[in-house]
This record gives structure tokens, sequence and C-alpha cells, in this order.
């Protein structure tokens, strides 16, 4: 647990170490800090939890509110193959969780665009213009970013030794608000229906 003096000054150096040094920056790491003070404090001894450990219970849908998170302890935490986190009238966010030696599953949206990001393990994407056109393959791992336009076939292999988490963000949605798939199979059997 951190007091709020430690809780702001972790704020300013996180921004000062990645050499944030404009004005503009300045004025707003400035404002942030007056609006946690004024808006989150009663006194000086309230405490944060640090670790964020009070993360939402899953699976759990809470769209079409306004929601704050770390995505990436959110995906850590996250042990069914697809849970939906947010899902508003035009974007969508889900978290997947790839078994070794699992896929995505090949597949392609003529209707949406899709954003992946790999919050940890090892995997290998596969993209195409058609089912049997699968002519790009790239290496991904923690951090990394998957752009998939309407249109584009595409797969996520787990070649890694763990399980691939990965936020993946739909626009328009895809999927019903709150839906869940434990697994994979539950997954390809919602899609059939």
């Amino acid at each position: 647990m951190i007091t709020k003096v430690r809780l702001l000054s972790r704020i300013f150096s996180k921004y000062h170490q990645k050499r944030y040094h404009s004005y503009f920056t300045a004025h707003i790491i400035i404002e942030t800090i007056i609006w946690v003070n004024d808006a989150m404090f009663e006194n000086d001894n309230t405490e944060f939890d640090s670790e964020m450990t009070n993360l939402p219970e899953f699976p759990s849908d809470f769209g079409p509110n306004p929601f704050i998170i770390d995505m990436q302890k959110a995906a850590r935490q996250n042990d069914n193959f697809r849970t939906t986190l947010w899902t508003g009238d035009h974007l969508q966010v889900t978290l997947m969780n790839i078994p070794v030696k699992g896929t995505v599953g090949l597949e392609v949206h003529s209707d949406l665009d899709q954003f992946l990001r790999v919050e940890e393990g090892l995997g290998l994407v596969q993209l195409g213009t058609s089912k049997l056109s699968m002519d790009s393959q790239y290496l991904v791992f923690d951090n990394y970013s998957i752009f998939v336009p309407a249109g584009i076939w595409h797969n996520i292999v787990n070649i890694g030794n763990q399980p691939l988490r990965m936020t993946s963000v739909y626009a328009p949605p895809h999927y019903e608000w709150g839906t869940v798939h434990p697994t994979k199979a539950d997954s390809a059997s919602n899609e059939e229906s």
C-alpha cells in the first residue's frame, strides 16, 4: 500500500523517465496531480493498492460504461479462451488465453477491423488474402500488436511453452455483450449456432 505522496511521485517519475519534457505534457501532469488530489483523497492517510490486486472478477463485461484497467494484468487473470471485457456500440475488447500449441483458428471478418496485442507469450501470426494463400508469417511476443483489416484471413498459433495471453479489439463489436468462451470448442460451437 502506498500513500498519496508516494503515488503522485510515481506518476511524475514515470512521465519524467519517458522524457516528456514539453510544457504541454508538464501541464497535463500537473493537472492530473491536482485532479487526483482533489477528487480522490480525503486526507493524507489514504492508501492505494500499488499492485492493483483489486482487479475485476472475471468473467464480466463492463461496457458500455466508462472503464479503466491495467490490460496486461487483466489478460493474465483471464483463464478463458475468450472473455468479453468491454462492449460498446462501436467497439469491443476481449481477452484471449490460447493454450500451448493451440490456435485462435483460421478466420476472416468481412465487416470489421481487428487489433490484437500480445500481453504475454510467444506466437506465430499467419495472414493472407484467402484461406489458401496464407503467405505472411510473423513471430510475436510480449507487447507486440497485430492490425488485421476487414477481409484479411488470419490465425495465431501459440508456439511457446506457456499460455499466449492477448487482448483483442473489434470495431464494430463481433460478439454479444457478456460473451464468454471457456474453451476454443465452446467458441466454435457458439459461432455455428
